[in-house]
């Protein structure tokens, strides 16, 4: 008997022992999307309950695969558009599948930076409290996106800003006091233009991210 519940797919497999019955079956729980991203390590919790993690393995189709502490890695190849996995159980002796699944395969999104402060997001074009751009904890962030359910440990390591024609160099992440002194010169409607923004990778490659402006309320 098969049956589905969103990403997790069930099949019933006889008893591995004597003793009170027991219906394993496999279950597959991706631990960040709904689907495999390419050039990227997709990590997945696989479990056949009632049998051990050591009498479990995975092949797949369109993607190579490894298993990690407590997880299995999933690449899809360059061409692939689909990974294909079965989940298979030693049960007496015997290799039995216990699932097979479908998985769309996508491109990574451009990553993006953007201004938090104090939990409060400000992406390019949007208008900025004098107060929020004068706050202590205005800090850059980069990702997917900041409301985005799949991201990434994007790191800010650096990066410039243009306020009222004067370029200041930052390493970090976070608003400086030479920044905070050039705004008090500002007005309502003048730009901050955030520019050369390099962030760290989840694989410590840098990367250069597009340029973004805020605007002064």
């Amino acid at each position: 008997m098969v049956f589905s519940l969103g990403n997790i797919q069930t099949v019933c497999a006889e008893p591995q022992n004597s003793g009170p019955m027991i219906e394993p079956s496999a279950v597959m729980q991706n631990i960040e999307m709904n689907v495999m991203y390419r050039g990227y390590a997709n990590k997945y919790a696989i479990s056949v309950p009632g049998i051990s993690n050591d009498k479990v393995t995975v092949e797949a189709e369109g993607a190579t695969v490894k298993k990690g502490s407590g997880i299995w890695i999933f690449v899809p190849t360059e061409d692939a558009r689909k990974v294909k996995v079965t989940i298979y159980a030693d049960i007496k002796g015997q290799k039995k599948a216990m699932s097979t699944m479908l998985f769309a395969v996508k491109t990574l999104p451009k990553p993006e930076a953007w201004l938090t402060v104090n939990e409060h997001v400000y992406r390019s074009g949007d208008n900025v409290p004098f107060s929020a751009l004068m706050n202590e904890s205005a800090k850059l962030e980069a990702g997917f996106g900041p409301t985005e359910a799949f991201n990434l440990p994007f790191e800010i390591v650096s990066f410039q800003v243009n306020i009222l024609g004067k370029i200041i160099i930052v390493n970090g992440n976070m608003f400086t006091d030479a920044m905070r002194e050039r705004i008090q010169l500002m007005k309502k409607g003048h730009l901050i233009v955030l520019l050369a923004l390099k962030a760290r990778t989840p694989e410590g490659a840098t990367i250069s991210l597009s340029p973004f402006t805020l605007i002064l309320e």
